[in-house]
């Protein structure tokens, strides 16, 4: 599988190389166990594939609050249809947004997911909105979109302390920074350069 994560206890799966929408979760407390009854029970393995417009693969597997499956197109949001634990007959999947994201790996900050757009080589932020009842996708270089133009991001890393930094490793060979304080709406871009040398 391409992507995986721990969510609720349970370890999830997604996009193998001959199911690329498919998402897989082992038994309730379990790493690998993938069995499940007849009849169903709540604590049985998961397998659900998305039903999307698009035939894409999912590229990342984001937990939080909810389930967050990020695809080369769209982005979608793994819910309980009754509010209770997800299980093998309380699968909700909708879409959130269409924007897609790349294969660069997303990071977390405090509630909010930051993550590379499919195309045009852009960083974007995706959190909860009361408003919309939903996750909203927005984009974060907008500001600075001339470091970010002609360009994709290769590397993502998230530095906590003492300075909360999105540490970025652009094509061109050179290393983009936000100091990043959701909570404060702040986002300052900075850029790095290195004479003869490569960001790792």
């Amino acid at each position: 599988p391409r992507a995986t994560a721990y969510f609720e206890q349970r370890r999830f799966f997604a996009s193998t190389l001959d199911k690329p929408q498919q998402v897989f979760a082992t038994r309730s407390g379990s790493e690998s166990d993938m069995s499940y009854s007849l009849p169903v029970r709540d604590d049985d393995r998961i397998s659900f594939k998305l039903a999307a417009r698009d035939a894409n693969h999912i590229r990342h597997i984001v937990p939080l609050g909810s389930l967050l499956l990020l695809t080369s197109s769209a982005e979608w949001l793994v819910t309980s249809v009754n509010n209770d634990a997800l299980t093998p007959t309380s699968i909700s999947v909708r879409p959130q947004s269409y924007i897609g994201a790349s294969k660069v790996q997303p990071v977390v900050v405090n509630n909010t997911v930051i993550y590379g757009a499919a195309r045009g080589g852009h960083v974007r932020e995706m959190a909860y909105s009361f408003q919309s009842s939903g996750f909203v996708s927005g984009d974060l270089s907008l500001r600075s979109t001339h470091l970010f133009d002609d360009s994709d991001i290769v590397d993502m890393a998230y530095s906590k302390a003492p300075v909360p930094i999105i540490w970025l490793v652009s094509s061109n060979g050179k290393l983009l920074g936000v100091t990043y304080i959701p909570e404060q709406q702040i986002g300052a871009w900075h850029q790095h350069d290195t004479i003869g040398g490569t960001f790792e």
